[in-house]
């Protein structure tokens, strides 16, 4: 089975390195955009990176955080994956993710199960989805989002998103959602899909293209939306395979992984990890490298 991965990244290019080494094989296709904002740190990394079964996005955006840029860019990696290689198997992954097991076993692993997509969702309103952003996911695709026109995060952000949303909430002034993604679903950003359901995503993307624009973190709802509204709903698997340390506020949210999470990463018969970034999570990937250069794992 042919796989590409699909690798959103903006820091860390000593991580990525390891990261897309980690993932090559000569049944690997293996797709990178890297931010525009951050692009002047990653040169050594692309000057080395000539590699045949390497692809660099060549003409890459700003990704602004909670922006529709963020799906933009996921587009972008999805469309020149079909385009440019014969993979069965897409994975979304990040540039803070590693492999955890070795790329024998996730072939074995996606062989065995070659219909299913994996994917973490669940019908919205998603109760942990609160707040003027969210209205339990809705307000994410029907609301227009600032993300990216001021940046995130500062003051003069949140005072005119305040007062944006607040004026949105009129009925009169909420977007229609597209048919093709109702009832809406939601979920993690990361996913392991068929070809043929990425396909389809793109087409019904592509239709719907003004109706996601200045959305709000729509690559946790589109991709989620579409599959399940479609014929490949049957065989969506509810997980998206990744190990995720979500209950260590003083690391962050994901935690990024340091050596005390090892065993627990380990045991438990995921395929990738997340977060990584060096130096905190150097002694682990070094003992992730271990095992996977191990015949015991």
């Amino acid at each position: 089975m042919k796989h590409a991965f699909l690798i959103t990244a903006y820091k860390d290019p000593n991580h990525l390195t390891k990261l897309v080494r980690a993932l090559s094989a000569d049944n690997t296709f293996i797709f990178i955009h890297i931010d525009y904002k951050t692009r002047l740190d990653f040169i050594d990394f692309i000057s080395s990176s000539n590699a045949p079964n390497i692809f660099i996005v060549d003409k890459p955006i700003s990704v602004n955080w909670g922006g529709a840029s963020h799906l933009k860019s996921i587009n972008m990696l999805v469309r020149q994956a079909i385009a440019s290689c014969d993979a069965e198997r897409l994975h979304l992954i990040s540039g803070s993710d590693y492999l955890i097991k070795p790329l024998k076993d996730l072939d074995s692993f996606f062989e065995q199960h070659s219909q299913s997509e994996f994917i973490e969702y669940s019908k919205l309103p998603y109760r942990n989805w609160h707040g003027l952003n969210e209205n339990g996911g809705y307000n994410r695709l029907q609301s227009f989002h600032l993300n990216d026109i001021i940046t995130p995060r500062t003051k003069l952000f949140k005072i005119l998103s305040i007062v944006s949303l607040t004026i949105q909430k009129l009925p009169i002034l909420k977007r229609r959602l597209p048919a093709e993604f109702l009832p809406l679903y939601g979920g993690s950003t990361w996913w392991s899909v068929t070809r043929g359901a990425a396909e389809l995503y793109l087409k019904v993307i592509d239709r719907n293209a003004q109706s996601i624009s200045h959305t709000f973190c729509s690559e946790e709802v589109c991709m989620h939306s579409i599959i399940m509204n479609s014929e490949y709903s049957s065989n969506v698997v509810n997980t998206n395979l990744r190990y995720i340390e979500w209950n260590s506020k003083e690391r962050g949210l994901p935690a990024t992984l340091d050596i005390q999470d090892y065993d627990k990463l380990r045991s438990s018969g995921l395929l990738f990890g997340r977060k990584f970034e060096s130096p905190i999570s150097d002694e682990i990937r070094e003992r992730i490298d271990q095992d996977l250069n191990s015949t015991t794992i």
